[in-house]
């Protein structure tokens, strides 16, 4: 496995010493100890990975060093994960916001800080296999979004209605939205939330934990949340995250960002009423599974029943006959004492088919596990 170069900013000596301690076994670790040393750092080494810590007090903090660093072209896609004593839903927006893809919270735990370095590494291999798809879509944003006219909207929306019958799962509800926000030259990240479950889907395949966190706890902040440059269009169902809106501050720009606006937001509903259709599909399956396996828990008791009452009524049909043979021999002295023992021999028969034939506890075990089938499902 190769080592990777990891660049650690943090004041504190302590944890630097510590992230050393556990990275230096997999990786090469460089330290530096404030924003401006690590912009000086940059100028001649190229990190895969930086961990950034937020408050610095001396110079600038990691936010605005995080900044800073994404303006150079070569550490555009270099993953910056934020080491904080704090870790607020306005500090992650605002880490997310300056180009962070994950939190570590101090006091970290070794195994979290390798798993987290591990991870993002991972990712950002993943995101380098999209860069000249990326660079492309940036380049065509410009022209994409200035072409838009309000029959463009119209039709973006009716070729999704057109493709609502053909969904078969949430994913290609997430895949269409991204192909035509890719058409239209955006940048985009959906997140469907469905039946107790989470999903997110990316245009370039890749979403970063900070990402995910980011539009999960802001998915019901209203249909539309401004976040800098980013917009996040929000149904109950579905948030579309785009991170490449047009300035909606630049005059030359306004129509177009409320044009862009209004197509997202019907697109959004469109695809939330797929998600709900997709939903209610699928609980009406498990319905149809559920019975299923009532009527197998009905067949098997049924039959159990049916075990129970041959049993029984065998023991009745021996007894009736030998009664009859009792009867035929009405002269015999021992008479009554054959007449107990019958009843005894009856009596014990019933207590071992009720005790082995018709065993209630198994029965009770048997029918909780089709009851846990049905509760997993």
């Amino acid at each position: 496995m190769p080592k990777f170069l990891i660049l650690s900013v943090d004041d504190e000596e302590i944890t630097q010493g510590l992230i050393k301690e556990v990275l230096s076994s997999e990786h090469v670790v460089s330290l530096v100890s404030s924003g401006e040393t690590c912009l000086k750092y940059l100028e001649n080494h190229v990190p895969d990975l930086i961990l950034l810590d937020v408050s610095m007090p001396l110079g600038m903090n990691g936010f605005e060093t995080c900044r800073k660093l994404k303006e150079i072209e070569s550490l555009h896609n270099t993953p910056v994960i934020f080491v904080s004593g704090q870790s607020s839903e306005v500090e992650r927006l605002e880490g997310y916001e300056s180009g962070g893809v994950d939190y570590i919270l101090k006091p970290f735990e070794i195994d979290n800080l390798r798993e987290k370095v591990n991870l993002n590494l991972e990712l950002a291999r993943q995101n380098s296999d999209n860069t000249n798809l990326e660079r492309k879509l940036t380049d065509s944003n410009q022209s994409a979004i200035h072409a838009l006219n309000y029959s463009n909207d119209l039709i973006l929306v009716i070729q999704f209605y057109e493709h609502c019958h053909q969904f078969k799962n949430n994913e290609m509800v997430a895949r269409k939205i991204l192909s035509i926000t890719t058409e239209l030259g955006l940048r985009t990240v959906v997140q469907i939330r469905s039946n107790g479950t989470t999903a997110e889907y990316s245009d370039f395949g890749v979403v970063t934990p900070l990402e995910r966190q980011v539009i999960y706890e802001n998915h019901a902040s209203g249909m539309f949340y401004q976040l800098h440059s980013y917009l996040m269009v929000n149904h109950s169902n579905i948030s579309i995250l785009i991170k490449n809106m047009p300035s909606k501050e630049d005059n030359d720009q306004e129509i177009t960002y409320e044009k862009l606006q209004e197509t997202l937001r019907a697109l959004g509903f469109a695809a939330n009423s797929s998600i709900l259709k997709l939903s209610q599909s699928a609980k009406s399956e498990k319905c149809n599974q559920d019975d299923d396996l009532l009527d197998l828990m009905i067949l098997k008791l049924q039959n159990i029943c049916e075990s129970y009452q041959d049993e029984t009524l065998e023991i009745l049909k021996q007894n009736i006959d030998a009664l009859e043979q009792l009867k035929q021999d009405a002269q015999s002295e021992q008479l009554q004492q054959k007449i107990v023992n019958l009843i005894e021999a009856t009596i014990k028969k019933s207590k071992k088919i009720n005790d082995n034939k018709f065993d209630v506890g198994q029965i009770k075990e048997e029918i909780g596990d089709l009851l846990e089938i049905i509760s997993d499902d």
